[in-house]
């Protein structure tokens, strides 16, 4: 389509509405997206740091490798 002005392109041919909403929900939804990728990083490094923090202490208990030491 070509339009004689900005109003026309805003207008979308009478079609406005369904167009700048469905612009409008799927920049809503992958702004969604991004925030809750960074959240699930954030928890994933966060359990990540604990893990490594337990493994290294020297009494920690219940670990595979102390497990495996009961067996023999």
């Amino acid at each position: 389509m070509i339009w004689s002005s900005w109003s026309e392109f805003i207008n979308m041919g009478g079609y406005a509405g369904f167009v700048w909403w469905s612009y409008g929900v799927t920049a809503a939804f992958m702004i969604g997206e991004v925030i809750l990728l960074g959240r699930r990083r954030r928890t994933v490094l966060q359990r990540l740091a604990r893990l490594i923090k337990a493994n290294k202490h020297p009494k920690t208990t219940g670990t595979i490798e102390t497990k495996q030491e009961y067996r023999k």
